[in-house]
């Protein structure tokens, strides 16, 4: 019994210094925890991020058909900025665009008995879709980019 006990506190004790050993080398890693930044072509300094400003417009750049609803489509919308980034030692500055895109959801669901054919919309509105209902009446789905 004595013997397990001491056995037990050895692994232990050796579990611990892995543990240490391998934080302590993690830390000494280039490519490991702490941030990459790129070198400056002038003074090899750090380039760092500014801060990024994005233009607060979203523009219509995609449609699809809806992957959740049976009917409808969805719309991509996407915003366009800058990113700003600058050298920590001599200041040289430079810009790139960007962007950040989102999917918006115009799916719908058809609860009537009946059948339903989806048909491209026929109204004013340059997104969404129609159904033609089996008695011949359109339903419109049809919406406008905002």
């Amino acid at each position: 019994m004595r013997r397990a006990k001491w056995f037990s506190l050895f692994l232990a004790l050796v579990m611990c210094m892995a543990v240490l050993a391998v934080s302590a080398s993690a830390s000494n890693d280039e490519e490991g925890i702490a941030p990459h930044y790129d070198l400056c072509p002038d003074c090899s300094g750090e380039i760092r991020l500014l801060r990024t400003v994005w233009d607060g417009i979203e523009v219509q750049t995609g449609e699809r058909d809806c992957p959740d609803y049976p009917f409808g489509t969805d719309i991509q919308r996407t915003e366009y900025g800058t990113v700003y980034w600058k050298c920590n030692l001599c200041g040289y500055s430079f810009q790139v665009p960007t962007s950040r895109s989102r999917w918006e959801c115009h799916g719908y669901k058809f609860d009537r008995s009946g059948s339903a054919e989806e048909v491209s919309c026929t109204h004013d509105y340059p997104f969404g879709t129609d159904l033609l209902l089996a008695d011949g009446k359109k339903e419109c789905h049809g919406f406008a980019f905002k």
